[in-house]
Formats: structure tokens, C-alpha cells, sequence
């Protein structure tokens, strides 16, 4: 039977022993959540609605949800940024039920940011019926 060590532990076993990189053992979890109370019952496909304040450079992405109850026979939504609207969820799907979704193996999963990130839900299906319901997110992320 063989045995591997991944990357961290090598560099705590190595001898001399190796600084192990900020966030990624003993890390503090930090929480971005946010909701947004519909204005209108129809939210056209490319409708933005912008989530909380911008993630800050070198948040590492460890989970993000969107919560919303139905919006109608259609609301499908994306969770991510300008650049990659599905980073952190692809398609919830709030359209004639509601969802609570979570990023699994998407892009962002993980990844350490390079520069600030500005979250973003965009509508990738027209909503039908929205008016005065809530639309929850949150992403958790480990910054030191």
C-alpha cells in the first residue's frame, strides 16, 4: 500500500519545518450574507442584482447559497461576479418551486482572489411572479 502526503503536510513534516500558507490551517471563516426584497413580479434574463459588499483580495471561497422561494413558472438565477455570473452557483432554479443551492464542484470552489470581487445574482430566465419576495445569499470565505 503506498502513501502520499499532500501539499501542507509536506511542508509540516518537512525538516526544517515550512510556514504553512495563511488561511488554509487554523483559518478564521468569515460570512458575506445578504437578501434582496423583489420589487417587481418580471426580472428580465441579464437582470443584475448586486449582493453585499465586495469580497476583498485574497478571500479564499469555501461555500456560497442562494435561497429564494419561488419566483414564478420561471427565475432561474446564477450567483458570481460581472466577469463570471456563474462562479459560485449555476442555475438555481426558483422557477415554480423554491430552491436553497450550493456551490459543489463549481468554479470558484476554493480559489483564492486575485483582486476584489463584487457578487452578483444574474437572472438567466425571466421571473413571473417575484413581487415581494426574498432572495437570500451567502458566501463563506477564509481571509487570514
Amino acid at each position: 500500500m503506498a502513501s502520499f502526503n499532500g501539499d501542507n503536510y509536506g511542508s509540516y513534516v518537512a525538516v526544517p519545518q515550512e510556514q504553512l500558507p495563511v488561511g488554509e490551517v487554523s483559518g478564521k471563516v468569515r460570512v458575506a450574507i445578504d437578501s434582496y426584497t423583489c420589487t417587481q413580479n418580471v426580472y428580465a434574463i441579464a437582470d443584475v442584482i448586486l449582493m453585499g459588499a465586495p469580497l476583498p483580495k485574497g478571500a479564499r471561497i469555501i461555500d456560497a447559497k442562494v435561497i429564494s422561494p419561488s419566483l414564478g413558472t420561471t427565475g432561474i438565477v446564477d450567483f458570481g461576479y460581472p466577469t463570471d455570473v456563474d462562479y459560485f452557483v449555476t442555475q438555481a432554479d426558483a422557477g415554480g418551486q423554491a430552491v436553497k443551492k450550493h456551490m459543489a464542484s463549481e468554479a470558484g470552489l476554493l480559489v483564492k482572489l486575485s483582486a476584489a470581487l463584487q457578487p452578483q445574482i444574474r437572472f438567466s430566465e425571466a421571473s413571473d411572479a417575484a413581487n415581494g419576495l426574498v432572495i437570500q445569499t451567502m458566501i463563506q470565505y477564509v481571509l487570514e
